[in-house]
């Protein structure tokens, strides 16, 4: 119980101070939701070690409630984008089921989901902003090129450092990149916060078989 408080304290101050800093010092440029996706996904690959499936389970609808109160109440930055999205709230969503699925067996399938749920799409976004390239829209969605591209290499360098060292082929990992590039240019209104990581945690589980 112990360990719980410290990890769900720790992730409120987390979020209070990236708000913090976004309100008061760093008011020009919206980062607080890359922030927050980053930081917040460090926290949470310690969980494994230090929590029960089931007290991850209960920290992720813990933070589902407090996250979509905070959004209607538009309580946090993070809550404030020019596109409707609810990726804030399925993020705890999606560490819960991840945990559901993974733990405690398939640890390095957690890590998975983990890793392309806190940096793919982050790391993605900021180099999309940094090389644009090409961009095409879906919808009402504008997706970038450079965006794209830097989800890809973040994702399968994420499957190479957990499982070519292991003997999966770099061929299998590239099209599992592949596949997860493409769930997540599909997803819209946040939703690649479920898809991508969920799908990435059941295709480590595949080949950790």
């Amino acid at each position: 119980m112990v360990n719980f408080l410290i990890f769900f304290f720790s992730l409120i101050l987390l979020f209070l101070g990236i708000d913090f800093l976004q309100k008061r010092v760093i008011t020009s440029v919206s980062w607080s939701r890359k922030a927050t996706h980053i930081a917040s996904g460090i926290i949470i690959m310690l969980f494994p070690s230090y929590l029960t499936k089931w007290q991850i389970v209960a920290m992720s609808v813990l933070f589902v409630v407090i996250l979509s109160v905070s959004k209607v109440k538009r309580i946090l930055s993070l809550h404030k984008i020019n596109r409707v999205s609810w990726g804030e709230v399925y993020y705890p969503a999606s560490v819960g089921i991840i945990s559901l699925i993974c733990l405690p067996d398939f640890t390095k399938a957690f890590y998975a989901g983990i890793l392309c749920l806190a940096l793919s799409d982050a790391i993605a976004a900021i180099i999309g902003g940094i090389i644009p390239l090409k961009t095409f829209y879906f919808g009402k969605h504008t997706k970038s090129l450079g965006g794209v591209l830097g989800f890809f290499l973040v994702t399968l360098a994420i499957f190479l450092i957990l499982f070519m060292p292991f003997g999966s082929s770099i061929f299998l990992l590239l099209g599992i990149a592949v596949v997860l590039t493409v769930a997540e240019v599909f997803s819209f209104y946040g939703t690649d916060n479920l898809v991508v990581p969920i799908l990435a945690a059941l295709l480590s589980v595949f080949l950790l078989y």
